[in-house]
């Protein structure tokens, strides 16, 4: 079995007005470094809005900023980028009150006898093809779902209630994702028996 990372993702909500997607554009992201040699923007898929920006990087990290009037979403396939980028968005943005929030990641699992292997534990129905679990416990949510052939795509979540200034905000501290890596672990080796 085989395991791909796809993506981490954070989301941060906050009251309508408290953030403008217009503020957080090329000029801004290259003035406080997130934008550089190593990191450019994907031109082609570049949207500044007020109603929404959509950033999209080109570098091997694949990482997106979007910034609606309620929420900013950053995805990254490293976790270091992901931080960088908040941190250096909390410095400008910190007076914004985050009402809640949430983290995550997407991971591939890959095996030749997948999904069936490990979806065939949670059914005994004939006929019928199971093709989504989700499980939750307490502020984690656990999806898996067949993504293809030999595929089995895992999303793996946890939200909670933050409100303090963005300036404030600790990623690991406010959203648990320690918490989230143990009960992922945990599946993988006592339900998914990997």
């Amino acid at each position: 079995m085989k395991e791909e990372l796809i993506s981490k993702e954070l989301r941060l909500k906050y009251l309508p007005g408290s953030l403008n997607p217009i503020d957080i554009n090329e000029h801004y992201l290259q003035e406080i470094g997130i934008v550089d040699e190593a990191n450019p923007l994907n031109r082609g898929m570049l949207r500044i809005g007020s109603l929404g920006t959509n950033i999209i990087f080109s570098n091997k990290t694949k990482d997106e900023i979007r910034v609606q009037p309620t929420q900013l979403k950053v995805e990254s396939k490293s976790e270091e980028r992901l931080t960088f980028i908040i941190n250096k968005l909390k410095a400008s943005f910190g007076s914004v009150s985050v009402q809640g929030g949430q983290y995550g990641f997407d991971v591939h699992l890959i095996d030749d006898n997948y999904p069936q292997a490990i979806f065939e534990k949670y059914t005994s129905t004939e006929g019928l093809v199971l093709d989504v679990i989700q499980f939750k416990y307490d502020n984690v949510g656990i999806a898996m779902y067949a993504c293809g052939g030999n595929k089995i795509h895992i999303e793996s979540v946890i939200q909670n209630n933050i409100g303090k200034p963005l300036s404030d905000f600790n990623l690991k501290e406010d959203l648990e994702t320690e918490h989230l890596n143990d009960i992922y672990s945990k599946f993988k080796a006592q339900d998914l028996k990997l």
